[in-house]
This record gives structure tokens, sequence and C-alpha cells, in this order.
């Protein structure tokens, strides 16, 4: 029995008409996102690493340079519209923050009138220590005092230890933050280098968050150095048997943890367990200035004073050049000596000069008066 049912015949679909000039050919513009989100650089980077032959054998470290431009934007340190909003504690207060006085505006029925003031507040993210007055030249913005480092490093075969140094703080120097602009960075040390790479990959509050992590980490190692130097001396009674060991290889610590055979040994020795070890100090080979320098005086009483001074008499001569060449002096001159050239003088002049000569070199040349050479 054939079927009732028969399939429908294929009917044509109709294609929805598209918008006008669809199918024209154009030009799409794409907008990148601009503030957090952009993709634009901020920073350009350049290292130069070399090794030797005998530092390869003894284990010694390279020798590496670094040279980077970064740029910081505006809304790295201000809160702009649409973007991340600082935390206001690290706001700087009203009487610190910068004041953009906007210009003259003009109403249709006022006139002219001044425009309200725009008061901007800025956060404070310090720079790191390479980038503080106390660590930069004085030629380049920085503080009177010498350059000195909170932390100095003394290397021996098995690990590098950190001691405090003096340092001649002066009280009238701030602490400098980043602002919007170009800085400059340069380093001489692989720990220099290494920590500035590695910083490439943190906004300004996390490298602040690091920086403190940082200096809590020297502080802890310098307490620790100090500790056991007075263990050593006796004047502090270590702590024998507080910790008991559970295996030879391993022993366990009152937190938990296990720690290694010599770890162990100097746990058992301090009572205090030895702390991670920080980057050895690298400040006396690493600097961090804004373009230009803060101190743009500084830099020309520096360098371009004793320039100026030294160049000042080229400078007046050049003047007096000048002058007597637009009062006509040389014009003048040139004129007589033309003049003077179309008479007999100068023939005249010509063949005194030689009898003279000549009456000289036979050995007659007169008493010596009048001009005479006597021989």
């Amino acid at each position: 029995m054939a079927s009732s049912s028969q399939s429908p015949p294929n009917q044509q679909q109709v294609q929805p008409r598209g918008p006008a000039f669809a199918k024209w050919p154009t030009v799409k513009i794409f907008m990148p996102p601009k503030g957090r989100f952009s993709p634009k650089r901020d920073e350009w980077c350049l290292t130069y690493c070399t090794q030797s032959i005998t530092g390869r054998i003894h284990a010694a470290q390279p020798s590496c340079t670094t040279l980077c431009i970064r740029k910081v934007f505006e809304h790295e340190v201000r809160n702009v519209a649409g973007f991340k909003r600082h935390d206001m504690s690290v706001m700087r207060n009203d009487d610190t923050a910068i004041e953009v006085i906007e210009g003259k505006g003009k109403d249709k029925d006022k006139g002219l009138h001044e425009a309200s003031k725009v008061v901007r507040k800025t956060a404070v993210y310090p720079l790191p220590a390479e980038g503080q007055p106390e660590n930069v030249p004085r030629v380049l913005g920085g503080a009177e005092s010498s350059k000195s480092h909170p932390l100095s490093s003394t290397t021996s075969s098995s690990s590098t230890t950190l001691i405090p140094t003096t340092t001649t703080s002066t009280p009238t120097v701030k602490t400098r933050s980043w602002s919007p602009g170009y800085y400059i960075f340069t380093s001489t040390t692989i720990y220099g280098t290494f920590e500035h790479l590695a910083s490439m990959s943190r906004d300004l509050p996390r490298q602040v968050a690091r920086q403190k992590m940082m200096e809590s980490m020297k502080r802890e190692w310098v307490e620790y150095q100090e500790w056991a130097e007075r263990i050593q001396r006796g004047e502090i009674q270590g702590v024998e048997g507080s910790f008991r060991t559970q295996r030879e290889e391993n022993v366990v610590t009152a937190s938990g943890t296990e720690t290694q055979p010599e770890e162990a040994s100097e746990i058992m020795s301090t009572g205090r367990k030895r702390p991670p070890q920080p980057l050895p100090d690298y400040l006396s080979s690493t600097l961090l200035v804004p373009v230009p320098p803060a101190s743009i005086s500084q830099l020309s009483s520096h360098i371009l004073t004793p320039i100026s001074k030294f160049l000042e008499p080229s400078g007046r001569a050049l003047e007096l050049l000048g002058n007597d060449l637009q009062g006509g002096i040389f014009q003048q001159f040139a004129s007589r000596v033309y003049t003077k050239a179309q008479t007999d003088e100068p023939a005249k002049l010509a063949r005194r000069s030689w009898e003279r000569l000549l009456e000289a070199w036979k050995g007659d040349g007169g008493d010596g008066k009048d001009g005479g050479i006597k021989g």
C-alpha cells in the first residue's frame, strides 16, 4: 500500500537582504584599549653579558651590563576615569597634591571667567633604593651627602654575609616616588639585572610590596647574623638538646618541617632557624634616574657653568669680530692695502730690504744706526 504522505517539493530558500553597501569594500579601524589594558610598550631593556674561561672554571658570576628606559603613564600613579582607582592610603594629602589650574574659559553671557581649580592627587609609590637621593650622584640630582648603602656585602667561600654599615642620612632629603615620565635604569651586576628584569612583570603597587619584602628579609638576615656572632662569642648560650634528631639525614623542628643536616646542626647550636639569604647588595653599581634629572639646576652648575666660563673669552672675541665686520673696518683695511699696492712703495720697500740683507751678509752692515744690521 502506497504511503499517502508525499515529501514536499524542494523549495528555494530566500536569502535575507543585508544592509546597504554590505558587500562594498570597507576599511575597518580597530582602536586598541587604553590605560591598564593597553598593549603599548612601557619599558625597553638592553642587556649584554660576558664570561671568561677562568671565570667559568672558578664559577665566577658573569659580567653583565643593563640599560633600560621605563615610561610611567598617567594611570599608573593617578586616578583616571574608567580605570583602576588607586588605594587612598597611598594617595598624597591635599597639601602635597599636585594642583592643576585650568586656563580661562569663555561664557556667552559672562564673557571671560576664571575656570575652577582642579586638584589632582598622586599615589605615592616610592622609587626603589637605587633611585633614592642618597644613592644617586649629586650631578644627577642626588643628595649632597656621599653615596652610601644601608647594607654592604662581604663574600666568603661558603656564603655571602650582609653586614650593616653606617649611613650618613640628611634629614631634609625626601623620599622620591614614581611620577609620570621617563626613567633610565642601568646596572653592571647580574643581581641588579636579575632583580630589575623580574620587576618587569609587576606593576607599581606590587613592586613596592616586593621592596618591603626584600627589606624585611635583609633585616631578618642581619639580625640572624648578629645572633650567631653573639653565640660564637659566648654572650648567649645555645639551646643544645632543644631539637631531637629523628633520622641521621633529617631533623624535625618544633614547627614540624624537616631540615637538612647542616641546617639542623645550626638550629641545634643557635636555637633559631636560618632565614633565607637575600641577594647581595648591588646599589653601588645600579642607578635609576628620571629624564631629565630631578635637579637640572645642579646639572647646570656642575657641568655647564665651568664650560661657559671657559668659553667666555671666545664668545667675547667673536662678539668683537662681529662688531668690526658690521662697522666696515675690514673693508676699509682691504681698500687701503689695495690702494697702497697700486703705488711703487711696495717695490721700494722690497728693494731696500733686499739691499740691507745683502749688506748684512757681506759684513758691511754699518754702525748699527738708522736700522742698519751690524755684522
